[in-house]
């Protein structure tokens, strides 16, 4: 049976599909066959437009997270995207259907944040953006039900306030509960936004994923989405926690575990998905740089959302260049052939670990 979320996503992208025109869904269908096929040098570059994108707000947070790259960054300052850029980016994308407002800050910082969300959404764009749920007050929840936002993603780690500290040091828990208790109400009988919990499952917190579902049931949310690994590759001392803590889900206990949440989540109404983040081979290899891209809140495009520092890795600034043009470039599109023919670089290696060990 399909998922409450999944079946409105289906809708809402048919829906977007039928207000653009026909090219849009040519593209559309084009990009998922490739996808699907693997085949991805039988299309040229210039026949792909990506319908997908990743858009960081800010990078500003007033918290610390134990897993966070930020402060090992060295980008020269802390910067808020303009909406001037955005209108520029999303403007110069006439096939962009989705959009993901989000990176290595907390998007709520940006004061025109909800002004983007509205531009967009008036395009036929579905978007989406991640919060900690501290500044769900009641002029932002009422702006979010208002803004036409698809679906909300609060990260809690724990469904205590001693898990989610180990894990978030600066959030106030009981706040965060009651913002997003709050929301589900003032929201009502509306289908949107969807609002979904994001769970980095760990060792820290393993034990709580059967109370963390009792707490989904209790705040009313649609669903509850369980991430089991994240990618990291800027600083040593990040990637030992990550790999430290990370839960094997093969694991026969640990299969048990999510095997009794699926169930009581079903049986609470919560929908449940765990996001496993399988490796990347030269078999199965990587989506991203045909259908999508990410752009920095200072305007640099970077090949995904894993390396999402423009320090690393980018192919040009959006505030001086039109976004095909850095699309189409030929260092773009060097890069994706030497990723199919696995040169991947460091940033990659990541998600490719199991092809370069």
């Amino acid at each position: 049976m399909m998922r409450k979320s999944q079946d409105i996503y289906i809708q809402e992208m048919e829906n977007n599909i039928q207000k653009k025109e026909l090219n849009i869904r040519d593209n559309y269908e084009k990009i998922n066959l490739y996808n699907k096929e693997k085949n991805f040098f039988q299309i040229e570059d210039e026949e792909l437009f990506p319908y997908k994108i990743d858009i960081e707000p800010t990078t500003r947070c007033f918290l610390k997270c134990r897993y966070c790259q930020v402060p090992y960054w060295e980008r020269n300052k802390l910067a808020d995207l303009s909406f001037e850029t955005f209108k520029k980016i999303v403007d110069s994308m006439p096939y962009l259907l989705e959009m993901k407002l989000q990176g290595q800050g907390e998007p709520l910082l940006n004061k025109e944040l909800f002004k983007m969300v509205e531009y967009a959404t008036n395009k036929n764009i579905l978007v989406r953006f991640n919060t900690n749920g501290m500044l769900l007050n009641g002029e932002n929840r009422k702006r979010i039900i208002e803004s036409g936002l698809f679906e909300l993603r609060i990260s809690m780690d724990g469904a205590t306030a001693h898990t989610n500290n180990l894990m978030r040091q600066g959030l106030d828990f009981n706040r965060v509960i009651n913002n997003i208790s709050l929301l589900v109400k003032e929201r009502g009988g509306q289908q949107k936004p969807l609002i979904n919990i994001w769970m980095l499952l760990t060792k820290n917190n393993i034990d709580e994923l059967d109370s963390m579902i009792d707490l989904c049931a209790a705040m009313g949310v649609d669903g509850l989405k369980i991430q089991t690994k994240l990618s990291t590759r800027d600083d040593i001392d990040i990637e030992k926690r990550v790999l430290a803590d990370t839960v094997v889900v093969t694991n026969s206990k640990i299969q048990k575990i999510i095997s009794e949440a699926y169930e009581k989540a079903n049986k609470a109404g919560i929908e449940i998905e765990i996001i496993t983040n399988k490796w990347r081979t030269k078999e199965n290899p990587c989506w991203w740089l045909w259908n999508s891209a990410y752009i920095s809140s200072d305007g640099y495009v970077v090949p995904c959302s894993i390396i999402n520092n423009p320090n690393n890795l980018n192919f040009g600034n959006v505030k001086d260049k039109n976004f095909y043009d850095i699309w189409l470039s030929e260092q773009y599109k060097k890069f994706r052939k030497d990723t199919l023919n696995m040169k991947i670089c460091k940033f990659c290696e990541w998600c490719y670990i199991n092809e370069i060990k």
